[in-house]
């Protein structure tokens, strides 16, 4: 999957095989967000299942609404790159111009895009702690 410009125009990568590296909250080391941060983290896991029942489901509305919530909470509490991918998943379930075979193909690519990137900041959140 090719790189792609996110919302605010920065190129962001969609192709999370590339990125292992430790993803952390630009709120990391705020011990004032330090109670904020576990609460998000934790209910990552929650989102991550949510996500995979949706494409289980095939369920595109649920996906969308999954996708736009993470979009706008995960910059909030300083994890951007999450909120990047979870914007691109948002603006795929709003895509009308694919094949039907082609979409699900490209919104599984998006959702694993967005868990492992979840999955990298759960990773990091815990082996700091």
């Amino acid at each position: 999957m090719p790189d792609e410009t996110s919302m605010e125009g920065r190129v962001i990568s969609t192709d999370t095989t590339k990125v292992k590296a430790p993803l952390r909250s630009s709120f990391a080391d705020d011990p004032e967000m330090r109670d904020l941060l576990v609460f998000f983290v934790d209910d990552l896991g929650r989102r991550i299942e949510a996500i995979r029942r949706a494409l289980l489901d095939q369920d595109r509305a649920q996906l969308h609404t999954l996708a736009h919530q993470l979009s706008g909470s995960a910059g909030g509490y300083g994890y951007t790159s999450i909120g990047d991918v979870a914007r691109l998943l948002e603006k795929q379930t709003r895509s009308d111009q694919l094949s039907d075979e082609m979409e699900l193909s490209l919104l599984h690519e998006r959702a694993e895009d967005l868990i492992s990137i979840c999955r990298r900041a759960i990773s990091t959140f815990r082996e700091e702690a």
